[in-house]
């Protein structure tokens, strides 16, 4: 099959990350995959290079915003110069120029589109909700990447329930088991920390419903030696380095990373603070790498973990920070914890999302 991908921007949010880890996996199994970015403006250089290292092309239709007629053509004109079989889309206003295009007799593969989050800045908007399950029906399928975000679409359109499939995301564990941790010490030293340094890592965009200030409050409730360290970029990251201030040194901010397997390793716990997700990536990621993983308490974290050890409550920094304490002072515990996640995780091995999608792909051509 030639299934080609549709996003905004090829940069360093979930969606994106979930595109650059499993479209490799496709192209293995034989088939020519792409993907459409619609403009350049948020792309991450590195993710670029690593599909076309592995043999995947990106276009680019533009380098500048998301909103503009001409993206219109230049979709259609890219889209059928390719002849692709399947156009997956992902994300606003992606689909609705697909969807578009569809009403316009201007697009002929099977379209699918995959909601990614039980929120958007569209959700509780009476304009929305209006003209959407329009926007939608143009799509052959619509893949909800959690069972809270079937739930949402189902109540949202209910006249499409029949074309809603749930597929989970999945994490390809083996590299997050098999990764072999960065150097601790010349980390430590890099960033001048003692040797007694408890690291407490959290890899996410500073944007949207991530939670980093409750991770950097709950120093105040932690010894000296505990150090929060953040992986990412986005539009939040200068408000919480000056939320850091206050703690002296404490919060180390490491920008976007690649090597995020080797990264966690290297911690002494992995937390996400949110205060929602669509399906988190970022807990199956903590499960799976070796080390304790603590969550936030909010759908798509809480139905992902094995038990209530591995949660806190959202937004309570003392409560984040008592649980980090337990775990990390507690070796009976964090050893049980540990256990626990590598049997849980293979459940959710990303081998088994692509397989599920293939053979969503394949019913869909089959339906011509």
């Amino acid at each position: 099959m030639k299934i080609t991908h549709v996003c905004l921007s090829l940069g360093t949010g979930g969606a994106e990350k979930i595109l650059v880890d499993t479209l490799p996996l496709y192209k293995n199994l034989g088939h020519e995959m792409s993907i459409i970015q619609l403009s350049s403006i948020l792309e991450e250089k590195k993710y670029i290079e690593e599909m076309e290292e592995k043999g995947i092309k990106v276009f680019t239709l533009s380098s500048k915003g998301f909103f503009n007629p001409l993206l219109l053509w230049k979709l259609q004109k890219t889209i059928k110069k390719e002849k692709v079989d399947i156009v997956h889309v992902h994300l606003f206003p992606s689909f609705y120029y697909i969807s578009l295009l569809k009403f316009m007799g201007l697009m002929k593969p099977k379209l699918v589109f995959t909601e990614h989050s039980v929120r958007n800045g569209r959700t509780g908007n009476n304009f929305f909700s209006i003209i959407e399950p329009s926007i939608y029906k143009q799509f052959d399928a619509i893949v909800a990447i959690s069972q809270n975000v079937k739930e949402m679409l189902v109540n949202y359109l209910p006249k499409l329930k029949n074309r809603i499939f749930l597929i989970n995301n999945g994490l390809n564990i083996e590299r997050y088991i098999n990764a072999i941790p960065n150097n601790r010490n010349s980390f430590l030293r890099d960033f001048s920390l003692p040797e007694n340094s408890i690291l407490i890592m959290m890899t996410s965009r500073f944007s949207g419903p991530k939670d980093q200030e409750t991770l950097i409050n709950s120093l105040e409730f932690l010894p000296l030696n505990y150090y929060v360290i953040l992986i990412g970029e986005g539009p939040k990251m200068e408000q919480n380095k000056i939320l850091a201030k206050k703690f002296n040194d404490r919060v180390k901010f490491l920008g976007f990373r690649m090597e995020i397997p080797q990264l966690m390793k290297m911690s002494n716990i992995n937390v996400l603070s949110s205060w929602h997700e669509g399906f988190s990536c970022v807990t199956l990621e903590g499960l799976a790498s070796g080390k304790p993983f603590l969550g936030s308490d909010v759908s798509a974290v809480n139905d992902i973990v094995p038990d209530n050890r591995f949660l806190f409550e959202a937004g309570n920094a003392k409560d984040l920070a008592t649980k980090i304490k337990l775990v990390m002072t507690n070796k009976d515990l964090s050893n049980q914890m540990l256990t626990t996640a590598k049997e849980h995780i293979h459940k959710y091995d990303v081998n088994e999302t692509v397989k599920k999608h293939l053979i969503l792909y394949k019913e869909l051509l089959n339906k011509r």
